[in-house]
């Protein structure tokens, strides 16, 4: 238990795990907005990624369309990244396994 370990109680326990969590969003959110979104490195390391796995070529520049028709005409997108030919086949295993009525497909 936090509070033992810590000589503190639970308003403790709770006060830092608000500031844990606050810390983690404010470096995500500077990792994704702030850097990766700043420059081309993003965008030119998913399309060199995406080529890698698929075999298509993928452009820096023009991204969002090519992983849109990557994934309209053949499931490729989902394939390189889940081994599966569509978002209905992902299996949920994160924030969807706490709700009854989510499910997947294998097909």
């Amino acid at each position: 238990d936090f509070g033992d370990d810590f000589g503190g109680g639970l308003e403790e326990e709770e006060e830092a795990k608000t500031k844990f969590r606050a810390q983690t969003c404010a470096v995500a959110r500077h990792l994704f907005e702030e850097w990766s979104l700043s420059d081309g490195w993003q965008a030119t390391f998913v399309a060199k990624w995406m080529r890698s796995k698929t075999g298509h070529r993928f452009s820096a520049a023009t991204l969002d369309e090519d992983l849109g028709y990557a994934q309209w005409a053949g499931g490729y997108v989902t394939w390189a990244l889940w081994g599966v030919p569509s978002v209905m086949n992902i299996r949920r295993l994160g924030y969807w396994k706490f709700f009854d009525d989510a499910q997947y497909t294998t097909d």
